[in-house]
């Protein structure tokens, strides 16, 4: 006997991935033979081929959980013959619907365009450039760079806080899973330049070191010792006491 498909084979017809699991296993054999269905070397049931040989097994009272199971059948004849297991009919049993998470390089930009990436849990279908919303933006040179990875460049709007939102259902994966929302992924465009004040307790003039604390309008990546010019001195013991002081 040949196991010839399953009920409902999901998404891709044929390829035995399914997100139903409660099947039906349908094949075909000689006529009127009575079919042994297995998975692995355990029978978990019977059917009766009919004239034209086809037959079929409902083990949809049995949910199954998420797993690979190798389908097999037996046929025994009227006169009790039976005969060796036929081909294996693999089935993956898939319920778990794709997660998708969305990043950056950056949580703030001052550039006109910025890169965000679109990641899943697992290879997905159907996810295009229309199934990005972007509030106070749009979106640009959407790119597959694998089935579960894509990018897209966001074109930046007014200054402010720029949020990117994927909905569920707009991509399934191979069993026909629809992928969960994406929690939604908020930047910062960012045009106005860091103020800094300098600053000492130290009386002037002075005659000894002093502490000079430098404090910036907001939190800056990037400044040490080497940007502090002193005219007829130096500078040390330089120290972040925050990311704006």
């Amino acid at each position: 006997p040949v196991i010839t498909g399953i009920s409902s084979d999901s998404n891709i017809t044929g390829d035995g991935v399914t997100s139903d699991n409660t099947l039906l296993v349908n094949g075909t054999s000689e006529a009127n033979t009575v079919i042994d269905i297995l998975i692995g070397n355990v029978s978990i049931g019977g059917a009766t081929a009919g004239q034209d040989g086809n037959w079929l097994f409902d083990y949809t009272t049995t949910v199954l959980a998420d797993g690979i199971y190798s389908v097999t059948a037996k046929a025994t004849d009227a006169a009790g013959n039976t005969s060796e297991p036929g081909p294996v009919f693999p089935v993956t049993v898939d319920t778990t619907q794709p997660t998708l998470v969305i990043s950056g390089n950056s949580a703030s930009t001052n550039a006109d365009t910025y890169l965000a990436t679109f990641t899943f849990s697992e290879d997905v279908y159907g996810f295009d450039q229309n199934d990005i919303t972007v509030e106070n933006g749009s979106v640009t040179n959407f790119t597959a760079v694998s089935a579960s990875v894509y990018t897209a460049s966001v074109t930046t709007g007014s200054e402010g806080t720029i949020t990117i939102h994927v909905a569920a259902g707009v991509a399934n994966d191979r069993a026909g899973n629809l992928n969960t929302a994406a929690s939604p992924y908020h930047f910062i465009y960012d045009l106005v330049k860091p103020a800094l004040t300098i600053g000492s307790p130290a009386m002037n003039p002075t005659k000894t070191a002093f502490t000079a604390t430098f404090t910036f309008s907001e939190d800056v990546t990037g400044f040490t010792v080497d940007d502090i010019i002193v005219g007829n001195g130096s500078a040390e013991s330089f120290a972040a006491t925050s990311a704006s002081v």
